[in-house]
């Protein structure tokens, strides 16, 4: 009779491996919620078509066209302008709506256009006058600003 504990503990073992190889052959393994079966074939994947000349929209082309110049390149490379371009004064002056106006004047523009003065402004005496701290001086006066 000292087997028969272990009789029934072998049979408890037995039915419970049984009941688990029944529940698990008709539900499957390992169990699932519903909604996470697997894809079947390939997976469809997003396709767009190629952008077209007409989808891409270019403004400010002459503003492009300035800052890819080597004009504009070479000042930004330079110290001194990026210095001055740094002072607050300058951006304070920049800033003014009265220089804004004054940009704005068609008789400005007109001036700025004169081959003449173009001319003028590549003349060497014209640099070395700019170059006078005395020139610097008499313009800093503040007499001549109200002037």
């Amino acid at each position: 009779m000292a087997n028969k504990p272990a009789v029934v503990v072998g049979l408890g073992v037995a039915v419970v491996a049984v009941s688990a190889i029944g529940y698990f052959a008709v539900k499957g393994y390992p169990p699932s919620d519903e909604g996470a079966a697997g894809t079947v074939g390939a997976a469809t994947r997003y396709q767009a078509q190629q952008i077209a000349q007409s989808d891409v929209v270019l403004q400010g082309a002459e503003f492009q066209a300035v800052i890819q110049s080597d004009t504009f390149q070479n000042i930004m490379k330079d110290p001194t302008l990026r210095a001055a371009f740094a002072d607050p004064a300058l951006a304070k002056a920049f800033a003014d709506p009265a220089l804004a106006q004054a940009f704005a004047d068609p008789a400005l523009a007109k001036a700025f256009a004169d081959p003449a003065l173009a001319k003028a402004f590549a003349d060497p005496a014209l640099a070395k006058a700019f170059a006078d701290p005395a020139l610097a001086k008499a313009f800093a006066d503040p007499a001549l600003a109200k002037a």
